[in-house]
């Protein structure tokens, strides 16, 4: 496990966050102060995050016909994912893979957060809620875990190693020392 050093505050102080209900109605659930660490995104910060990484460009946001809470929702078994689940995975690999970003635990996570944030109307629009922010960082990871996973797999076949059953299990001793983000 990895542990990652407290980020620096921006221009503005943290403000207390409403928890809305997860059912999708507009009652607030409780109030909650954001972590000590919780960067507070202004538009400022957002453009700067453009400068910082230049091989990603700015976009105009892609507008979703549903809730944030059903974007973000995970897959279930036999359930197909909307157009804009898809258009949002597609978007983090995209921004991973542009920023190189390999290991989760790698500093410019969080940037890659805001940037594929800023992609979505109604998550730019929440960047600054932490329950949103945290909701998305967990698909960040988890998709940051499928790809070390996928190269782990396609050089142990490229080194000769064919038998699915014997590349699985040098995968999984390879990988006891790390938390699994597949439950």
């Amino acid at each position: 496990m990895c542990t990652v050093a407290p980020l620096p505050m921006h221009t503005q102080q943290p403000q207390q966050h409403q928890v809305r209900s997860p059912v999708g109605n507009n009652t607030p659930v409780r109030t909650v102060n954001p972590p000590p660490d919780f960067r507070i995104v202004t538009e400022s910060y957002r453009k700067s995050l453009y400068v910082k990484h230049p091989r990603i460009k700015e976009e105009p946001p892609i507008t979703a016909t549903g809730t944030v809470a059903e974007l973000l929702q995970r897959g279930k078994s036999r359930k197909r994912k909307s157009t804009e689940q898809n258009a949002l995975n597609n978007t983090i690999r995209l921004i991973l893979d542009m920023m190189e970003i390999t290991d989760s635990c790698d500093q410019r996570v969080e940037d890659a957060l805001f940037l594929i944030m800023d992609r979505f109307v109604s998550l730019r629009e929440n960047i600054n809620d932490p329950t949103v922010r945290s909701s998305l960082l967990v698909k960040v990871r988890h998709s940051i875990h499928c790809k070390k996973w996928r190269v782990k797999r396609q050089m142990l076949k490229e080194k000769g190693v064919n038998d699915v059953t014997s590349c699985d299990t040098m995968i999984q001793k390879s990988e006891q020392s790390e938390d699994s983000l597949h439950g």
